[in-house]
């Protein structure tokens, strides 16, 4: 949305393609960790293509914007979700992910420490390029009281990376979009 000015601090882009179960995981926590008022927030849900209930589901939610494609379209969708968010940045939340209280957050710090900083990516279990962590459990609720011990700000621990694995992403729109 070049020239004009954000509508919100943060757009929240999650993408499903099948798997409604773990959708609906992902959601429940994505409405219960992440505080969209004090964010200025919104919640863009994309179905790409699901033939398991997801579309229905999202519609039933009542919240946010629901784009439907009709089949699985894979990297246009991340392409073009940016050019229907409204924010200053966009969160993209992978939906098998399951997030904390504070990791809009503490993201936001992050891109907020530098102007030049593009994307601010958390680490996360199971997934490679050194971004992973050890963790306890996969079971969702233990996992999650066992994450929130860890999830703080620490720009101490924060590093440059010219390859990143985004389960879970925040991106500086205008720079997306040059």
């Amino acid at each position: 949305r070049e020239g004009e000015e954000p509508q919100y601090t943060l757009s929240i882009v999650v993408p499903a393609y099948n798997h409604l179960d773990t959708t609906k995981q992902c959601i429940e926590h994505l409405l219960r960790e992440t505080d969209f008022d004090k964010l200025n927030a919104e919640l863009i849900l994309i179905d790409h293509g699901s033939a398991d209930g997801t579309l229905e589901y999202f519609e039933g939610l009542g919240v946010g914007k629901v784009i439907h494609f009709k089949h699985n379209v894979r990297m246009y969708m991340v392409t073009m979700s940016t050019q229907v968010c409204q924010g200053q940045y966009v969160a993209f939340v992978s939906n098998d992910v399951l997030v904390t209280r504070g990791w809009a957050e503490n993201l936001l710090a992050c891109l907020g420490s530098d102007p030049q900083i593009i994307v601010a990516i958390p680490t996360t279990p199971n997934i490679s390029n050194n971004q992973s962590i050890a963790f306890p459990t996969m079971e969702p609720e233990p996992f999650i009281a066992w994450a929130a011990q860890y999830n703080h700000s620490n720009p101490s621990l924060w590093n440059d990376r010219a390859r990143a694995l985004p389960p879970v992403a925040v991106y500086r729109i205008d720079a997306v979009n040059q």
